[in-house]
């Protein structure tokens, strides 16, 4: 269903009858965003708004899907889910709104937060890396940021049990309706990327980094330095998380069978 379209969710949520709606669909081209913020709002804002309310007036349960950018990565320790967010680009201020309108539609409704995605299935910064250092090839990184890397796998398996135990609670109760979600540890992409041609057996000599930083790039989106966040609230919920580097081993499991 189109989120930006408010009949069509709702009429969709009638017909289904879900007992839990989750909101994943958001534009997350960082960049794009900042030259079309109209798209970024309809989508990441509005359609948080818009499935938020279908599920409330259904009786369901809801939970969207936000990210680690609505911080601005200044604080200079790890994040918790109470931090006042000051997001540094329109990507970032899509998203905070999108997670106030959902929650404002719908009080018992849970926004996840999640960040720096790598998985099977949609091209990332990590499956590109994989195929230049097979290749041979300099991998160009920007290594001023740190966040906390989420294999989606991991990902999708944790926000099944967060799912159940939503509708076990009918709502997430003292959870401040957020809860950051990803693989534990924090890590820069140069630390991926190493890591990555560890796991894939990639030699030394074959490993080139080409190092540079978000300014020097000169993108027009405004990344943040810093977002490592605490997930003691998550593991309360489900359980016990693994780290980014086991998460990036299974991945590379993955890669060499891909390759």
């Amino acid at each position: 269903m189109d989120v930006t379209d408010a009949g069509a969710i709702a009429r969709g949520v009638r017909t289904f009858r879900p007992d839990l709606l989750l909101n994943a669909a958001a534009l997350t081209d960082l960049d794009r965003c900042e030259r079309e913020p109209e798209a970024a709002f309809a989508v990441n804002r509005e359609g948080a708004g818009h499935t938020a309310e279908a599920a409330r007036a259904a009786g369901a349960a809801w939970i969207g899907i936000s990210t680690d950018y609505v911080f601005d990565g200044r604080k200079g320790e790890p994040y918790r889910e109470e931090d006042l967010p000051n997001p540094l680009s329109c990507y970032g201020r899509s998203k905070w709104e999108g997670e106030e309108r959902g929650l404002a539609a719908h009080p018992k409704g849970l926004v996840v937060r999640v960040s720096a995605l790598f998985g099977p299935g949609r091209p990332t910064f990590l499956s590109g890396a994989a195929d230049r250092l097979r290749a041979g090839q300099p991998v160009p990184v920007a290594a001023d940021q740190l966040n906390c890397p989420s294999y989606s796998l991991d990902l999708a398996e944790n926000l099944a049990k967060l799912s159940r135990s939503v509708l076990e609670r009918s709502g997430p109760v003292g959870f401040g309706g957020r809860l950051h979600l990803s693989n534990k540890g924090a890590a820069r992409r140069p630390d991926l990327v190493r890591a990555l041609a560890r796991a894939l057996s990639i030699p030394k000599e074959r490993i080139r980094l080409q190092l540079t930083t978000w300014e020097a790039l000169r993108r027009p989106a405004r990344r943040p330095a810093a977002t490592a966040w605490d997930l003691s609230r998550a593991e309360a919920l489900v359980g016990p998380i693994r780290g980014w580097e086991a998460a990036l081993e299974a991945y590379a499991r993955e890669e060499k069978t891909r390759s």
